[in-house]
């Protein structure tokens, strides 16, 4: 399993960024990511045939996902087709009151069999294999980051998202951290003055297009503070404007502001990242009583 995980990070990554790319990008990204069994047996010119663009548009997307070309992309899609079943590789869609349209395993729409509840696992169990893409790198960053700061400052808007921060900071108070909270309507009264170059700044965002989110990040990084970004999308707004981002990459169809199950990946992430810091402090508490000895 854990060898597998690691082929997905080409999927991860073109869904991350699939909503920021221009038409004829995201038209091949959607293509490869809802038939990565054909595309890894197509070259670039029958992949831009059939996903209806120019073989310059495969080649222009390759380099701005860091590829040295098609073939590295290929191989990549390769191993994803090779560690994964289908129903694992295509997108999961998780309207609210829809079944999701999973293929080839047991949870097909309209499969009694597997039963509500057993849909609702598979596509968290999806949530929280994607939130892998995060990477333990950015992890122990973003960790660093808060462990160093003063104040640790959380923002986010939104019922889900602002109940998500509002945990985070719980977790991190229980530790001993000094959190502040600023969610909804508060953040239209950010000032500069708000913010010092020792406070660590966290801004959740799912789809990562919130602008007041994304302005109260802006806002702390012009006074010094280091910014901490936890969304879904790595070329948002939100991504884009943080000194650490950390990116859970669910592959979905479309961005799902208004979806609980997306946040699965969001919450496991602050759940390893106050693990993380746990880990610091115990440590530092460690050596504070070895040296009093």
């Amino acid at each position: 399993m854990l060898r597998a995980i690691v082929h997905l990070g080409v999927l991860q990554r073109l869904a991350s960024v699939r909503p920021h790319l221009s038409a004829a990008e995201q038209a091949a990204v959607s293509y490869m990511l809802a038939h990565p069994e054909h595309a890894v047996r197509m070259s670039a010119g029958e992949l831009a045939q059939a996903a209806g663009v120019s073989e310059a548009t495969v080649f222009r997307l390759c380099r701005q996902l860091g590829y040295s070309g098609y073939m590295q992309l290929r191989d990549e899609l390769a191993g994803a087709v090779e560690a994964y079943a289908p129903s694992f590789l295509a997108p999961l869609a998780v309207h609210q009151g829809a079944r999701a349209e999973q293929r080839g395993d047991n949870l097909e729409p309209g499969d009694e069999a597997g039963g509500r509840l057993a849909r609702t696992v598979y596509g968290g169990i999806r949530a929280l294999v994607d939130a892998l893409a995060v990477g333990d790198a950015a992890i122990e960053r973003a960790a660093d980051t808060l462990c160093a700061a003063n104040r640790i400052i959380f923002c986010g808007v939104g019922g889900y998202t602002a109940r998500i921060a509002e945990m985070a900071a719980f977790g991190l108070q229980r530790l001993g951290l000094t959190c502040m909270l600023w969610i909804d309507a508060q953040l239209n009264y950010v000032t500069p003055e708000l913010f010092t170059p020792e406070d660590a700044v966290v801004g959740i965002s799912y789809s990562g297009e919130n602008k007041a989110v994304a302005r109260f990040l802006h806002t702390a990084r012009e006074v010094g503070a280091t910014t901490v970004a936890l969304t879904n999308y790595k070329l948002s707004p939100v991504a884009k404007g943080s000194d650490v981002a950390l990116v859970t990459s669910f592959r979905e169809p479309s961005i799902q502001n208004f979806e609980l199950l997306p946040r699965l990946s969001q919450l496991l992430v602050v759940h390893a990242l106050i693990d993380a810091v746990g880990e610091r402090l115990s440590q530092r508490a460690g050596r504070g009583t070895n040296g009093a000895r």
